[in-house]
């Protein structure tokens, strides 16, 4: 895998890996056979990997699970449609991905429509991550498992997770090498916009923040903490709670996390306040100049 995990770049490295957000997973369901078979009570596999160089081993340790609870328990199989269950679609391996990318390059880069009508003709799902539409985050996931070994599928899901990953580290790239890119433009306005800000939404703060992880991860800027934006960014995509936490917020609990994530002002004070200690890299004033 490691052939496939940078791309280099006359300042730096690009790693393939920056693109996915979070922790990723394999998984399928498998139901019993006979008269202990119910729909109500799959027997449920899952894996987690957080890079490319992790993605194989997750597999294998998915199967060797599934092999080992098959030495004790009998799954419904037929010949003709592989591992029963009660969609069509969940039958033959059963096997699924649930991989989040953060595909802001190839936004800029105007690819990413591109890249949907793509995974969409290979019959894979792809879904906004926000509940706002914001920040270019994707979740991608096979819709059928079905007329295909569990072996062959993987390689299948495999290819198209590096091919939208090395998608989007060239679109990276091409940010950073090309002189009439967007990139100069999309971090001085958004990092404007966040040191001036009296009104925020949820939305503009979650492409904010979004703009923030890519200038980061192309060492362009430099952020208080890193690793805090990398939770804010997964928390705040499905739990306002852990986002106030990230934040060491101490909140009173006659107010909601959920009102205050509502609160225009309330979300400007913290993109002000965290804003004003991001720096930018030696880096970042040749590519951003």
């Amino acid at each position: 895998m490691s052939s496939f995990s940078f791309l280099t770049y006359k300042y730096k490295t690009i790693n393939l890996s920056d693109v996915f957000l979070g922790t990723q997973n394999w998984f399928f369901k498998r139901y019993l056979d006979g008269k202990n078979y119910s729909i109500d009570n799959p027997v449920f596999f899952d894996s987690y990997w957080n890079s490319l160089e992790d993605m194989d081993f997750a597999y294998e340790k998915l199967i060797e699970d599934e092999q080992i609870a098959a030495k004790t328990q009998k799954f419904a199989w037929s010949p003709k449609l592989g591992y029963l269950a009660p969609t069509l679609s969940s039958c033959g391996t059963g096997l699924k991905v649930n991989v989040s990318f953060h595909l802001l390059g190839s936004y800029l880069m105007g690819e990413l429509d591109a890249i949907k009508e793509s995974l969409k003709a290979m019959r894979f799902n792809i879904l906004k991550l926000d509940c706002d539409d914001a920040g270019q985050f994707y979740a991608i996931e096979n819709d059928s498992s079905f007329g295909i070994d569990t072996h062959s599928l993987y390689q299948r899901i495999r290819e198209v997770i590096i091919n939208i990953a090395t998608a989007e580290a060239c679109s990276r790239y091409t940010l950073l090498k090309s002189k009439t890119s967007p990139l100069s433009d999309y971090t001085h306005r958004n990092l404007a916009i966040a040191r001036n800000c009296r009104l925020m939404s949820r939305q503009e703060l979650m492409d904010i923040f979004s703009a923030f992880r890519l200038a980061s991860q192309l060492k362009l800027i430099k952020l208080p903490n890193p690793n805090n934006l990398e939770r804010v960014m997964q928390t705040a995509l499905g739990c306002e709670c852990a986002f106030m936490e990230e934040f060491g917020l101490n909140i009173a609990k006659s107010q909601s996390n959920a009102e205050l994530f509502k609160n225009p002002v309330f979300l400007a004070t913290i993109l002000r306040d965290y804003s004003k200690s991001i720096k930018f890299t030696a880096l970042g004033k040749k590519v951003l100049q």
